[in-house]
């Protein structure tokens, strides 16, 4: 089952043009997806720089974090924390997990008075 990371990296204004190194360098992106990194993506949230990847599995990227300090030098070079703020994971949902989630609603027929 796949995973979806998140981090607030920081402030837009703080970090200027520097977050190129995070997107650009292309011996990164290929280390990324040779360790389990399906998408990786840095985006500006209401002022704010976000980290968002999916990886293959919570183990990949945990892995890939602890064992990777080019990534973190990476981060530091764009001028951001090694360990970001708010730096979190979560839980693909599945095709099984969908339905579980989808409750009929009840709806009065055309030929129902309402009370």
């Amino acid at each position: 089952m796949t995973v979806i990371v998140t981090a607030k990296l920081g402030s837009r204004e703080a970090r200027g043009s520097q977050v190129e190194h995070l997107i650009g360098p292309p011996d990164l992106i290929a280390h990324l997806k040779e360790q389990g990194c399906l998408h990786h993506q840095i985006i500006d949230l209401d002022g704010d720089w976000w980290l968002i990847e999916e990886w293959d599995a919570a183990e990949c990227f945990e892995d890939f974090f602890d064992r990777s300090p080019d990534f973190r030098r990476a981060l530091r070079d764009a001028g951001f924390r090694e360990f970001p703020d708010e730096l979190r994971l979560w839980r693909s949902l599945e095709q099984i997990d969908i339905q579980e989630l989808c409750v009929p609603v009840a709806r009065a027929g055309a030929g129902e008075t309402k009370q």
